[in-house]
């Protein structure tokens, strides 16, 4: 062989060797790179399976779901046979496996078998005796013989405490590398410290609650819903004298609770419609309580039904009043006392005007002081009857004596009574009233006292030449009895007088409260303010409403509702009763 020949063969054996070389490099590069490019592909798909499971436990507690939360996200992560859980609560332990492959009964009892060892390994104590088991996915094929060969076991732990397992199986043997538990590892930590935080914050603010309650001056009760007293504070121990007893039961404290009615029905009602039930005036030892019973409802569970909630327990409030019914007690004392004592010399001084008013020879000056001092004298002893009146309202003690009664007739007797007034003004007093109106049933003299408080602020707050309208109408069938859905009568007084601003409507119906309007002068703000109040009030004692509608510069209309009379039914008696009493002789007296 030639010189150059040799040369020439030499030198496509280096370029080809070279050739090799460089098909080799491109090769491991290409195999490098796809292996980056996978792991850079499974590092991101980790990290949205990390954020998704982070956001779907969200604040759960619920550590079973918690579990079959990271058991549905190992899906696309590795390959398995099987993928299973051990949640662990008090009484028993329950076993979830979910079959991606078709496996054999043997197979499942031996994953069960290993985890459950695992566990109790892990607890260093053995597990409840009762294993509750789950299976979903497919079907057990028990002609598969396929044994367990590969699996990893994670435990899922919550501050310091081991609470369940997770585990990932084949029936391919070596199939599990270290990346792969890393993963489970990573989702497991971050489900543990979610877990965790929450307990902590939980358990933080839960002391917090108790410390706040137990230091409250009112009593606080909580009760399950199995009727376990789960918590009394202080000072509900102290209003029921049971404030050295450590933890007493709630047998123990409902008839401490019921000297006074029975409020054991009372929590049981609440518990079962989930109520809020409100017991004024309870009387403990030498306390005067307000009682509160309010359901605890639990979590929404279905959101397009946002009412169906369970009832969790109720909590018994325990407020005390002792000085605020001492200070109303003395209020209605002092303001009685004082009503009789100014009542008795007004009326004195007013039957003193009268007489001199109705003296012949009096000078005609004389006359006039006497008449002065009956109309303020009368006014006085108005201002003290609106005093005495609105101190019963607000006591309860208002009553009134209902009897059917033709409402026309007393509408007219309180328009006699205003309509020199309006004559003298100029302003004009209609009425409508509805053609055959059942007969109400109210007390005459109250509902008089109301028609008369609207007509005199309608006559007061209407100018020259204005119009009044009382009007009257049924509502509904007036021949049933009154009800929410059947109201009865309804009466209207209404004004095109100044009318009412807005922002002063509502307090309108306050104790106290007066019309001011440049226009009328201040005079009109005399008087104690309180016939609206006790307008109301009257209306209420009735079981009627008062409304009021005003437009400022167009005039006020009020209405209020009053019942109807009930129908008496006569039922006649069974004609067995009807021969005893034809045959009965009362017994001769003498």
């Amino acid at each position: 062989m030639s010189l150059p020949t040799l040369l020439a063969t030499i030198g496509m054996g280096f370029f080809g060797l070279i050739a090799v070389w460089l098909s080799f490099q491109e090769e491991h590069m290409r195999k490098t790179m796809k292996k980056q490019d996978e792991m850079r592909k499974r590092g991101i798909y980790e990290l949205s399976v990390l954020r998704s499971l982070q956001e779907r436990i969200g604040y759960s507690l619920d550590v079973e779901r918690v579990i079959d939360t990271l058991t549905g996200s190992l899906k696309n992560l590795f390959p398995y046979s099987s993928v299973s859980s051990v949640i662990l609560h008090a009484e028993k332990t329950v076993f979830k496996i979910n079959l991606e492959e078709e496996v054999g009964t043997n197979f499942i009892v031996q994953v069960k078998k290993s985890m459950l060892a695992s566990l109790a390994s892990l607890l260093n104590k053995p597990l409840p005796q009762h294993t509750e088991e789950v299976r979903t996915g497919l079907v057990v094929d028990d002609t598969n013989t396929n044994a367990l060969a590969s699996f990893f076991h994670i435990p899922l732990i919550v501050n310091g405490n081991v609470v369940g397992l997770i585990s990932v199986c084949s029936t391919k043997p070596g199939l599990y590398k270290e990346e792969d538990m890393t993963i489970l590892y990573k989702m497991t930590a971050t489900a543990s410290n979610a877990l965790s935080r929450l307990k902590e914050v939980i358990s933080t603010e839960q002391e917090k609650l108790v410390a706040m309650i137990t230091s409250l001056a009112d009593g606080i009760l909580l009760i399950d819903n199995t009727y376990n007293l789960t918590l009394i504070n202080q000072a509900a121990k102290e209003f029921l004298g049971i404030a050295h007893v450590p933890n007493p039961s709630l047998f123990e404290v409902v008839p401490l609770l019921s000297k006074n009615g029975d409020l054991g029905a009372k929590i049981k009602e609440s518990l079962s419609l989930g109520k809020t039930i409100a017991e004024k005036e309870l009387q403990l030892e030498d306390k005067t309580v307000e009682v509160i019973i309010t359901p605890v409802l639990g979590p929404i569970e279905n959101y397009e039904e946002p009412q169906r909630r369970a009832i969790m327990g109720v909590t018994v409030l325990l407020h005390d009043i002792t000085l605020e019914k001492s200070l109303e007690n003395l209020k209605e004392e002092f303001t009685n006392a004082v009503v009789h004592e100014l009542r008795s010399p007004l009326t004195a001084i007013k039957s003193a005007s009268e007489v001199l008013g109705d003296t012949p020879d009096m000078p005609a000056s004389v006359k006039r002081l006497a008449t002065i001092i009956d109309q303020q004298s009368q006014r006085l002893l108005g201002e003290i009857a609106s005093l005495l009146d609105a101190a019963k309202l607000e006591a309860g003690h208002l009553t009134v004596w209902q009897k059917p009664t033709d409402i026309v007739s007393v509408i007219n007797d309180s328009l006699q009574l205003f309509q020199a007034e309006a004559e003298k003004k100029y302003v004009s007093i209609d009425t409508s009233i509805e053609k055959d109106l059942p007969q109400a049933f109210i007390d005459t003299n109250r509902i008089g006292q109301v028609l008369n408080n609207l007509l005199s602020n309608s006559l007061k707050f209407t100018h020259g030449h204005g119009h009044i309208l009382v009007k009257i109408t049924s509502l509904k069938n007036p021949q049933l009895p009154s009800s929410p859905t059947n109201p009865g009568i309804l009466v209207s007084v209404s004004d095109d007088g100044v009318g009412i601003p807005p922002d002063k409507q509502k307090a309108l119906f306050n104790k106290f409260s007066q019309i001011h309007n440049a226009s009328f002068g201040q005079e009109l703000a005399q008087g104690t303010g309180l016939g609206l109040y006790i307008a109301r009030g009257i209306v209420q004692s009735h079981g009627g409403t008062m409304t009021l509608q005003s437009v400022e510069g167009r005039g006020t209309t009020v209405f209020f509702t009053l019942p109807v009379a009930p129908i008496e039914t006569k039922q006649a008696l069974p004609p067995q009763f009807q021969e005893v009493l034809a045959r009965y002789t009362p017994p001769m007296v003498n």
